[in-house]
C-alpha cells in the first residue's frame, strides 16, 4: 500500500449484519505498524463516515493489477496534515490475496464499445451479460465478423449506479473464450490493467450492484 494510493473500506450495516457500507478513501502515511487513512467517504451517500476506536473493518486495495484483503481495526484518531485514521497494519500472511476467479461477479447490463486493436473487425457497441473485477461476459451483435481467443481489445465501459453518475473508463483486455447459448453469440474478456485505479472502480461498482440486487430480494 503506497502513500497517496486509493483504498476501500468495508464497515457492518448497524441496522443489517448481513450488509456491509462500502467506502473510499486514500493512504496518507504508513510506518511498521499503522496505515494512516483520511476520514472515509460513504460511496451511496457521499458522507463522511464516523469511525469509533476499535472499529472491525475490511480494507481492499490494488497493487500492479492484484486486488489484496485484510481485516484490521480503527486504533486510534489523529491529526496529520489532516484528520486522519491509525488503522493496524496485519501481519503479512494476514493479506489475503484475491484470485481472479474470486471476484464479486454481478450480471449488469454495462454498455460497452469494443475496438479491435489490429483493425480486422470493425468497432461494435454492444452490453455486457456480467462484469467483474477480473473481465466481462459482452453479447456479440448480430453480423459480426468472425472473433478470435487472444484476441486484443480495447474496451470503452460507462458504468453508472448509485453511487456512480456516470464513470467512463478505458481498458485493454484480450477475448479468452467465445459462447453460444439459445442462439446468443458471447465473449469472455479478460481486463488487462494499466491502472490500479481503473480496478478499483469497477469493483466497487460490482459491490454496489451487488447490494442493489440484495435490497430487492434479487439474491
Amino acid at each position: 500500500m503506497e502513500i497517496g494510493s486509493s483504498i476501500t473500506l468495508r464497515v457492518k450495516n448497524e441496522t443489517d449484519s448481513n450488509e456491509w457500507n462500502s467506502h473510499r478513501c486514500k493512504i496518507i502515511d504508513r510506518d511498521n505498524k499503522y496505515v494512516y487513512i483520511d476520514y472515509p467517504i460513504n460511496n451511496k451517500t457521499n458522507k463522511t463516515m464516523q469511525l469509533s476506536t476499535n472499529d472491525y473493518i475490511t480494507i481492499s486495495f490494488v497493487k500492479k493489477g492484484i486486488v489484496y484483503e485484510f481485516h484490521s481495526i480503527v486504533e486510534k484518531r489523529i491529526n496529520l496534515t489532516v484528520p486522519a485514521l491509525a488503522i493496524l497494519l496485519p501481519e503479512a500472511e494476514e493479506i489475503k490475496r484475491i484470485q481472479r476467479r474470486d471476484f464479486v461477479r454481478v450480471k449488469s447490463d454495462v454498455d460497452i464499445a469494443v475496438h479491435f486493436s489490429d483493425g480486422s473487425t470493425p468497432p461494435l457497441v454492444s452490453v455486457t451479460q456480467d462484469i467483474s473485477g477480473g473481465g466481462a461476459s459482452v453479447v456479440i451483435p448480430p453480423n459480426t465478423k468472425p472473433l478470435f481467443q487472444k484476441q486484443p481489445i480495447t474496451v470503452y465501459l460507462i458504468l453508472h449506479s448509485i453511487t456512480v453518475p456516470y464513470e467512463y473508463i478505458k481498458i485493454d483486455a484480450e477475448i479468452i473464450r467465445l459462447h453460444t447459448n439459445n442462439d446468443i453469440h458471447s465473449m469472455s474478456l479478460k481486463f488487462l490493467f494499466n491502472s490500479d485505479r481503473n480496478q478499483q472502480k469497477i469493483i466497487n461498482y460490482c459491490f454496489d450492484k451487488q447490494r442493489e440486487k440484495r435490497k430487492l430480494g434479487l439474491i
